[in-house]
């Protein structure tokens, strides 16, 4: 995969690179995220999480490391860049290992149509001076690619209409990935964004902050809270868009005007806005979702690329 193989580059310039620096960087972070990043290898990245001592999520960044430096990338919502680096900062003591911001930007870029539900992911590719990413891409569609660079080089054009942007996101949103904000953060536990569906927890891997807390949920209780998608036509939604927001509150028919689930994303696109929602399960099925209040403009429930019932194994392994 180049550079000059994929079509229409745009500015993801919401998103940013910490970097790990040093030979104790890989270590460290495996002490500290939710899945395995030693023998992650430079070939893939994950989705990993990072919580408090109370299993709340902190940060969801995308993780890969270099294939000859000792760095590790993570690729984090530009809202959340200072208070995360400051609280990994915290814990490095007597780790060798230098935290920074990376001076390398985000571009988001496609490929050819993909034919699968949704092409393998995360594969990563290196050159002298940028990675290619493969991002979870949707059938029939252009296969997409986080490209991570100083610069792309002339005369590839990047833009940032910001509905091209907007239409990145919903793809994402419609893959099933839920990605932490400022305005999200501290509120929901891995299981609630359905980070272990995608592969972003590894309840074997041993102590991370919060594990206790995320594995019990996980083992011993009944996942009650997931993330769901839901899509509005955008002419409906436009007046209340200062309401369709991260953090902001959904509504459902006949609940007497209170919240009943708690916005994760969204992504404004020419002709729909998508939701991506923290909602209870056993009302899912049962309730209409609609903004603004329970009078509100109707919400379409939309399907994700897997199970989102899905429960938690009943054996414990041992570590």
């Amino acid at each position: 995969m180049t550079l000059t193989s994929l079509t229409e580059y745009l500015s993801l310039s919401h998103y940013q690179i910490i970097e790990a620096i040093g030979p104790e960087a890989e270590q460290f972070l495996q002490n500290q995220l939710t899945d395995d990043v030693v023998g992650l290898g430079s070939e893939h990245a994950r989705y990993m999480g990072y919580c408090t001592a109370n299993g709340r999520l902190l940060a969801t960044p995308l993780v890969w490391q270099h294939p000859i430096q000792e760095s590790v990338y993570l690729l984090v919502h530009r809202s959340l860049t200072d208070v995360f680096l400051k609280r990994l900062k915290m814990f490095v003591l007597r780790a060798k290992v230098d935290l920074q911001v990376s001076t390398m930007h985000v571009y988001g870029a496609y490929g050819a149509i993909s034919e699968d539900t949704i092409s393998a992911p995360y594969a990563v590719s290196q050159d002298a001076d940028h990675f290619i990413i493969q991002a979870p891409s949707l059938a029939g569609h252009p296969s997409r690619f986080w490209v991570v660079a100083n610069e792309i080089p002339t005369p590839i054009p990047v833009t940032d209409d910001p509905l091209r942007v907007e239409q990145w996101e919903a793809e994402q949103l419609q893959a099933g990935m839920a990605t932490l904000c400022l305005a999200t953060q501290d509120a929901f536990i891995p299981q609630s964004l359905n980070m272990e569906l995608i592969g972003a927890v590894n309840f074997q891997k041993g102590c991370f902050p919060g594990q206790e807390v995320v594995a019990r949920s996980h083992y011993r209780g009944t996942i009650r809270r997931r993330c769901a998608l839901f899509s509005v036509d955008s002419e409906a939604a436009l007046p209340f868009l200062e309401e369709i927001q991260p953090g902001k509150d959904l509504y459902t028919l006949n609940s007497d005007n209170e919240p009943r689930a708690r916005i994760v994303n969204v992504a404004v696109t020419a002709d729909k806005v998508w939701i991506m929602a923290e909602v209870q399960l056993g009302e899912l099925k049962e309730l209409v979702y609609t903004l603004h209040n329970s009078s509100g403009p109707q919400l379409m429930v939309v399907d994700l690329p897997y199970d989102i019932y899905q429960q938690r194994q009943n054996v414990r392994p041992k570590l």
